[in-house]
């Protein structure tokens, strides 16, 4: 199909065009696929993958008839700026092409234009305005009021995994682990979350927290007991805390869930020699 309907082109981070493509095509992270009209202007593009290649499919054959995508909805909006349903559409596509700051006059217009919230978009407006002014200005005030009152699933790993960002890129470890238990009580099935968190722990070296950071791994291995990463992550926190031989444990479940990534081999062994130095 894609052979059929476009000519691909690709470009690897190694290949000496890439810096000046990137920032050519603002590149916001990987991988993204940029769909170009025939007159060369960008009708859409896709940042990341979530692993389901026929809605991948479906939606590049739609681009290919510049069907739903971004430059249909400008044109769509262009006739009337004031419809509401056009700038949240605009506002939620930029989103999800992590151009956030595009994204923020359209999340303006939708809360201006619908004052009454008629069409209903005003909290998920509000949260995404939220989220923009804690990740730009590093201001987390407006995304912490929000989460308080915040229901939504999704709003809420989105919105708590950007507040704990803001409080890690400050350096502040006590706020970001609070943030993290804030989050728990309100997702206390979500073992991405733990995994976060005690990840972080560790990063930090925040040794006052790992008896917090090692129950909340213990907890995403038991909701997620075929992720090696969240072994890992357990086993690291183990083995800071000076718990080798569970350490130990844990590292080798991950290298028996994941026995191609040297990584997780390398990590047994070094935790093994580290044991032996000890005893």
């Amino acid at each position: 199909m894609i052979n059929e309907k476009y000519v691909p082109f690709r470009i690897e981070k190694r290949d000496s065009t890439y810096q000046k493509l990137r920032e050519f095509f603002n590149m916001q992270g990987f991988p993204t696929v940029i769909v170009l009209g025939a007159d060369g202007i960008e009708l859409d593009r896709t940042v990341g993958f979530d692993g389901h290649a026929e809605n991948f499919v479906a939606t590049l054959n739609d681009w290919a008839e510049n069907n739903n995508t971004l430059y249909a909805f400008l044109e769509k909006w262009a006739q009337d700026t004031t419809d509401v349903e056009w700038n949240y559409r605009i506002a939620l596509r930029y989103v999800d092409r992590y151009q956030h700051t595009l994204a923020v006059r359209f999340l303006r217009n939708v809360l201006s234009l619908d004052p009454d919230n008629k069409a209903g978009y005003k909290k998920d407006a509000e949260f995404h305005l939220a989220l923009h002014e804690a990740r730009s200005d590093g201001n987390p005030a407006k995304l912490a009021e929000h989460l308080e009152t915040e229901s939504d699933t999704d709003r809420l790993e989105l919105g708590y995994f950007a507040l704990a960002r803001v409080y890690e890129g400050q350096n502040d470890v006590a706020n970001a682990v609070r943030v993290y238990e804030m989050a728990l009580e309100k997702m206390p099935d979500n073992a991405n979350m733990m995994n976060a968190a005690a990840w972080f722990i560790y990063e930090q070296k925040a040794s006052q927290h790992y008896a917090w950071g090692i129950k909340a791994a213990q907890k995403a291995v038991e909701l997620a007991p075929e992720s090696a990463s969240i072994w890992d992550t357990l086993a690291w926190l183990y083995h800071s805390d000076e718990q080798y031989q569970l350490a130990i444990q844990a590292m080798s479940r991950a290298a028996e869930l994941e026995p191609d990534v040297d990584y997780f081999k390398q990590s047994l062994q070094k935790m093994k020699n580290d044991l032996k130095q000890k005893s």
